[in-house]
């Protein structure tokens, strides 16, 4: 009997492979990666179907706030460094006088869905990372590298 690849797979997936990437400032995201079927099974859990009239046709209609929080669910396991000064370049809001800059903000789903959603940079970068598995690879292979350092 060959390989059951498809078996291995959903082993590596639930294991939940993840990686820490810095996005700006000190400020860095663990990205756990999600595979192209999981996210294509998402996307649909937030397009509901319209007919539009004009076309005579069918359409997508995505649900961008729902699409935004099961995302940030799906990928954004953890962040440290964020906090309110950097969230201010980040999102536009306007911290009070009173409110101190240094606070951290705790990565909560609401916090990721915001963030997700008003920072196109932000998005595009957990995209890229939680879709390409070469970037875990090239984390496992530099933490093998680093335990090999270890030892010797």
């Amino acid at each position: 009997m060959g390989f059951d690849v498809k078996s291995m797979v959903e082993k590596a997936l639930e294991s939940g492979m993840t990686v820490w990437v810095e996005f700006t400032d000190g400020f860095e995201i663990e990205v756990k990666f999600v595979g192209r079927e999981a996210f294509q099974s998402l996307y649909n859990k937030c397009t509901r179907f319209q007919f539009n009239p004009k076309t005579h046709k069918r359409e997508d209609v995505p649900d961008r706030d729902k699409f935004y929080r099961l995302w940030g669910e799906k990928t954004i396991k953890d962040w440290r460094g964020l906090t309110l000064g950097k969230l201010a370049k980040l999102v536009p809001i306007k911290p009070g006088k009173e409110e101190d800059l240094k606070q951290d903000i705790p990565c909560e789903p609401e916090n990721k869905q915001t963030l997700l959603k008003h920072n196109g940079e932000f998005d595009d970068l957990i995209l890229a990372v939680a879709s390409n598995y070469e970037v875990f690879q090239d984390n496992v292979k530099e933490m093998e590298g680093e335990l090999k350092n270890l030892k010797q």
